[in-house]
């Protein structure tokens, strides 16, 4: 796919026609992932790193639509141009990021009809009777292999969302907004944002236990701490005195900008 990600256009210079592509690309995607030919994991990645490169256009672009406002050099006679195509490319961005948000929306969908997973289930079964065993000089050669990390950043999205289903819904505002990023250690809270948060953003979400997993009486913190790189993160939620009771301040900023999103 000619994803933003891969494309790399410079900051102002993205042509509008890039998004209708792209939009077009991902419904067809969508479409052969509800037959059962690809799998809904695999597109769902796709998007989270996609709209990771959304959000760098984002403050690329309103970094450098900051400069130009504060440039008074009288000599610029293409400044207002130049401003003028930032901003129509940032609310096309903006447009982008909501159009992965309903594909994410979609692929969730799909994900729980259970046609989905019975044409899924005999996609597979084709697959394994025609493929034969790689050899380990071809598996190295495989340059589109993830790497260990992509894997276990992977995996502990997927752990996350086993576990607080709702999460999937909120990873987008949560990166965009500045509470979390993905780094070479894996999923972390940004710089400024505090431990205290996580442990309130956790509590607040309903948990739902795997049917794999008999012994589960509360949130699994020791799985939480271990994905964002945390330690006690328990601790800050505890019951005893009135300074864990209260929210963090990042928690109500989050709250608030969930509410004004779930009226869009």
């Amino acid at each position: 796919m000619e994803l933003l990600k891969n494309c790399r256009y410079k900051t102002g210079k993205i042509p509008e026609s890039y998004f209708y592509e792209i939009k077009t690309q991902f419904e067809s995607k969508i479409e052969v992932c509800e037959e059962g030919r690809i799998s809904v994991n695999e597109v769902e990645k796709i998007i989270y790193e996609e709209a990771e490169y959304c959000f760098l256009y984002q403050k690329e672009a309103i970094n450098e639509l900051d400069r130009l406002k504060d440039d008074d050099d009288p000599n610029n006679k293409e400044k207002g141009s130049e401003i003028e195509k930032l901003e129509k490319e940032r609310k096309n961005i903006e447009k982008y990021i909501g159009f992965l948000y309903r594909c994410l929306q979609e692929l969730e969908r799909i994900l729980k009809s259970a046609d989905y997973h019975n044409k899924r289930r005999e996609n597979l079964k084709k697959c394994s009777i025609k493929d034969r065993p790689q050899s380990s000089s071809e598996i190295t050669d495989n340059t589109n292999i993830q790497t260990s990390e992509e894997n276990e950043l992977y995996e502990n999205k997927a752990l996350l969302v086993t576990y607080f289903p709702e999460f999937k819904k909120d990873y987008l505002l949560l990166v965009k907004h500045g509470f979390l990023t993905e780094t070479d250690e894996g999923l972390r809270r940004r710089d400024g944002i505090t431990k205290k948060f996580l442990s309130d953003y956790f509590k607040s979400l309903e948990l739902e236990k795997p049917k794999n997993i008999k012994k589960l009486k509360g949130i699994p913190w020791t799985i939480l701490e271990n994905i964002f790189g945390e330690k006690y993160l328990k601790n800050s939620v505890s019951s005893n005195g009135k300074s864990y009771k209260e929210c963090s301040k990042d928690f109500e900023r989050w709250l608030k900008i969930k509410k004004d999103h779930a009226g869009k």
